[in-house]
């Protein structure tokens, strides 16, 4: 099985959600003069068209600006996994030889609930391929921890990109995970172009694959009272 988490599964450990992302880059970038405004435009206009214009704006301080949003205190970078990391991670502790964890997180909570339960090496990686040694966590859309900002997956032209292209690995590693197991994608609204357009394609191949199952919350749904 590979599971694959969401922005929902750092939510409840403080981080910010996608739109609070795109928020807080776009007050950043002056792309919009306040808070309130910044929220209204990610309301009625797709977030990624708000972080492509953030990101034409920004310049050479495109990357210390995604990890200012993503990071907004000294205090976050110190934030503990939530639940739902804890729950990958033991159920990868349990099945280690027939489980995959991936995220489309740029943080690396994944990778601290693995460390505290296993105590072994534990790396990100964004290449598709498995570290030589220690356990390995796929970041389909990048890493952003600290000072480090590796390949991130933000803007409508990241986004453009990696779904014209045939051979990107993200495409590669969700082809291979289904020719080896079912997939469960959790803690995420599923708004994700390159995911989605990648998934119907392979469902649409002659090939027999493994099933994926999405889950979505009614928090991501705005269905909450």
């Amino acid at each position: 099985m590979t599971l694959l988490l969401g922005a929902g599964a750092s939510a409840p450990s403080g981080l910010p959600d996608w739109d609070e992302f795109a928020v807080r880059v776009a007050v950043a970038s002056g792309v919009v003069p306040s808070r309130e405004a910044g929220a209204l435009l990610v309301d009625k206009q797709d977030p990624m068209i708000v972080l492509q214009a953030a990101r034409q704006r920004a310049g050479v301080a495109w990357e210390s600006m995604l990890s200012d949003a993503l990071y907004a205190s000294p205090e976050a970078r110190d934030r503990q996994p939530s639940s739902l990391h804890l729950a990958a991670a033991g159920h990868y502790e349990t099945a280690s030889d027939s489980t995959t964890l991936a995220t489309l997180n740029f943080d690396t909570l994944l990778e601290r609930s693995l460390m505290a339960d296993s105590g072994r090496d534990v790396y990100g990686a964004i290449t598709g391929k498995p570290h030589e040694s220690g356990v390995t966590v796929h970041h389909l859309h990048g890493i952003i921890d600290g000072e480090i900002v590796a390949d991130p997956v933000v803007s409508f032209t990241d986004y453009a990109d990696r779904v014209a292209n045939p051979i990107a690995w993200q495409r590669g590693f969700l082809e291979d995970a289904l020719d080896k197991g079912p997939m469960l994608i959790a803690g995420t609204t599923y708004r994700d172009p390159d995911l989605r357009h990648w998934l119907h394609l392979i469902s649409a191949d002659s090939k027999s694959r493994h099933s994926c199952i999405v889950t979505v919350v009614r928090e991501g749904l705005r269905l909450v009272a």
